[in-house]
């Protein structure tokens, strides 16, 4: 998800889905407060009021601990969260929808890389202090896509070894629909977007050995690899029986 292709897939997805009266505007956060025109496409003049926001991840500088001095770390930290926050303070009020996108390695029991630990564990608290508001906001925690895997082989292969199995790219854009809903005042202002074998999830993390694969692509056995789609794969099956 954190892939341009990932990225692109969802803004495809979205303009299919909008209504006649609906329109979508992007913008790179990147640039958000460096001059950029990233949130200065989204607050020009003559454009429709927002009714939500989806913030999508992106792909920034990260690395292991013992690699990354005090400043490094705060550097690489801040080039994260730019964006997410500086939408928050610009988008706080009238909105139907307001989606923070963190990875599935913020769930309890697991830990990613330095910095995007440290982003996913702020904007889930950041999803949270926005809720106590009153605001309909959710952490939306996105697992491999196996339409990007080929794109970062080396990290799809890690999910797999923790119990995540890359999902379909159009199961994961399905899912969309539901996140706002569970951002509304009777949500949980938390949701996995992934495909995982919880059993796996819940002791790979403590493991000092990283489970062996046996097998060198996604596993698609439901027993294995349980989530949204289940229906829809096992209503293909019967078909093609």
């Amino acid at each position: 998800m954190r892939t341009p292709s990932g990225q692109k897939k969802v803004f495809e997805y979205l303009l299919g889905t909008c209504s006649s009266g609906c329109k979508l505007a992007t913008g790179d956060l990147a640039s958000a407060g460096r001059g950029g025109n990233g949130l200065a496409g989204l607050l020009a003049d003559g454009r429709p009021p927002l009714r939500g926001v989806l913030s999508l991840p992106r792909q920034g500088a990260d690395g292991r601990l013992e690699d990354l001095d005090g400043p490094r770390f705060g550097a690489a930290l801040a080039e994260a969260l730019r964006g997410p926050v500086e939408l928050t303070r610009r988008f706080a009020d009238g909105l139907d929808f307001f989606v923070l996108s963190t990875s599935v390695t913020s769930l309890p029991g697991r830990s990613a890389t330095v910095v995007g630990s440290a982003a996913d564990a702020f904007l889930t608290a950041l999803a949270a202090h926005r809720r106590a508001a009153g605001l309909p906001v959710v952490a939306a925690a996105w697992g491999p896509w196996l339409d990007a895997a080929d794109e970062a082989p080396e990290t799809a292969t890690a999910f797999a070894g923790a119990g995540v199995y890359a999902a379909p790219g159009g199961e994961v854009l399905d899912a969309l629909l539901a996140l706002p809903v569970a951002g509304g005042a009777g949500g949980a202002g938390v949701a996995g977007v992934a495909r995982v074998d919880w059993d796996r999830y819940r002791v790979a993390g403590g493991r000092t050995l990283p489970y062996s694969l046996l097998e060198a692509g996604p596993s698609y056995d439901e027993e294995k690899a349980p989530g949204f789609g289940q229906n829809r794969m096992k209503g293909a099956r019967k078909k093609k029986g």
